[in-house]
């Protein structure tokens, strides 16, 4: 572009002198050639003229373009990145909330666990005791210490026996609900 302006300003030095010199020798060839040289040389730096015209409103339009799509991206970006953020903020509090109900059902399951060990120790404790009542009831030191006794003895032990046996079964009932209580708790944990 320089250079072109450079030969504009030498043909129009040049287009000055030839008018000058037009008015001497207007026959002369080489003045002919040279009219010739500077109207294509000024319809070249015209053409060139209105290309670098065109060029810069190229330009600028496709400036405005480029800040157009990089606002756009940077909206997109931004949309999407806040989009990220929320969902990883939305996926952190589920996580934590789920490790938090996992911490009380484990909890649970552990005091039921324990709550289970006690009831069974009871029953155990209580089926011991019961295996101890029937050994006593089966031995004459029942029948002997017993005030209730008739002559043979086995009218008031039988009523003991069945006292007893009832008192058994009633805490063996007791013990027993209290187990699968428990146990339902367990497996609805």
């Amino acid at each position: 572009i320089d250079k072109l302006e450079a030969e504009a300003i030498v043909l129009r030095s040049l287009s000055s002198s030839v008018n000058a010199d037009d008015s001497q020798c207007r026959d002369d060839d080489e003045t002919v050639q040279l009219k010739n040289e500077l109207e294509r040389l000024q319809s070249t730096c015209r053409a060139a003229d209105e290309w670098m015209a065109m060029a810069v409103a190229r330009m600028e339009a496709m400036g405005v373009q480029n800040a157009e799509l990089l606002s756009e991206l940077q909206c997109t970006k931004s949309d999407r990145d806040n989009e990220f953020y929320g969902k990883m903020h939305a996926l952190s509090n589920d996580l934590n909330e789920a490790m938090n109900q996992a911490s009380i059902h484990q909890n649970n399951a552990q005091e039921f666990k324990l709550e289970l060990e006690k009831v069974q120790n009871q029953l155990e404790d209580s089926l011991a005791s019961n295996a101890e009542l029937r050994n006593k009831l089966s031995s004459t030191e029942i029948k002997e210490q017993s005030p209730l006794l008739d002559n043979n003895g086995e009218t008031a032990t039988e009523g003991i026996l069945s006292a007893l046996k009832a008192e058994k079964n009633a805490i063996l009932k007791e013990k027993e609900e209290e187990v699968t209580t428990l146990n339902l708790k367990i497996k609805s944990i």
